[in-house]
This record gives structure tokens, sequence and C-alpha cells, in this order.
């Protein structure tokens, strides 16, 4: 995960300096079927190494908790096969997996992020959503981004108190 966008500049600059490089070892990785966990800024990034698209949602920021819907083609997938029909999910990002790479397989959306989770060769996944922080981490990145989270309309407490509040779900579906 990160703050920069995956997506370059209209003049073609990386959002990160790293970036060329990280897609290069993220193409590599799923040639070479090097099993990945490619995390919200990640599966982005993973979804432009495979040729994929990434924009500012039109949709705006999605932040705090939130359902994802397993998609059919789930059920045969290793990782997410006994992940159930709607898993709680912890969301932050403005920006979206507009297009999945060619070949990649589907395997949760929401509404109006219809790209939250795909596979992209035999052992590599991306998600949209973050399934690795708990509440202290979580509140971490509130404090950093007060900004955006009370120009938003949200309050920062109850947005906190709501992620620590769904956290034993998101631990019993995402930990095995």
């Amino acid at each position: 995960g990160g703050e920069q966008d995956a997506f370059g500049a209209a003049d073609g600059t990386p959002g990160a300096p790293w970036f060329p490089a990280l897609e290069r070892l993220l193409r590599k990785a799923v040639r070479h079927r090097v099993p990945t966990l490619a995390v919200c800024l990640g599966a982005q990034l993973l979804a432009i190494a495979g040729a994929g698209a990434v924009e500012r949602s039109a949709a705006g920021p999605e932040i705090g908790p939130r359902l994802v819907a397993r998609r059919d083609r789930a059920a045969d997938d290793p990782l997410f096969a006994e992940v159930p029909f709607a898993p709680d999910v912890l969301q932050w990002h403005r920006d979206e997996i507009s297009r999945l790479p060619a070949g990649a397989v589907l395997l949760a959306a929401s509404t109006h992020f219809p790209n939250q989770a795909f596979r992209l060769g035999p052992a590599a996944w991306g998600v949209q959503f973050h399934i690795e922080c708990d509440t202290a981490m979580f509140a971490g990145w509130v404090t950093d981004g007060i900004a955006e989270i009370l120009e938003l309309g949200l309050d920062p407490v109850a947005l906190i108190e709501s992620v620590d509040a769904v956290l034993p779900d998101v631990e019993e579906v995402w930990r095995p």
C-alpha cells in the first residue's frame, strides 16, 4: 500500500520513481509463478504490470469497513475458495482498478468498485482492500489523513470505532 497513485502523471512520470522496477518485478513474479499478494496500491500496480488500467475513481474515495461480494470463479481459487459470500474488509483508496489484465480472474467485487480482488496467473493475487491492518494502524491512517476525513464529512472517532467493531470478522475470514 501507499499514498502514491499507481498511474503516471499526464507527462508520463510514474507515481513513484521505483514503480517501473516494481512493475517489472511483478511481471516476473507472475511469469515465474512466484506466490504474490498485492494489497491496495500493490493490487493496482499488479493490474498495471499486467496491462490493466487504474484511474481516479468517479465514485470518490472508499474509506472504512465495507463488504465485498465473492464472485463465482472464486470457488475454484486456492485462496478464495473458503471465503464467505460477502466478507468484511477495510478500505482506504481513492483510485480504482478500472480494467483487469487480460486473463485475470475476478474474485471479488463491490457496487462502486467492481474489481476488488483478482488473480493473475496461478499464483499472484491482488486485493484492493486491506486485510493486514489492525485498529491502531487504521487510526494512524485517520490521523495522517484527517483533512480528507473531515472534508468527506466522516467522523474520525466513529470511523475508527467501526473498524474496531469489524476486526474480529476480518480476522476470522482472512487470517486463515
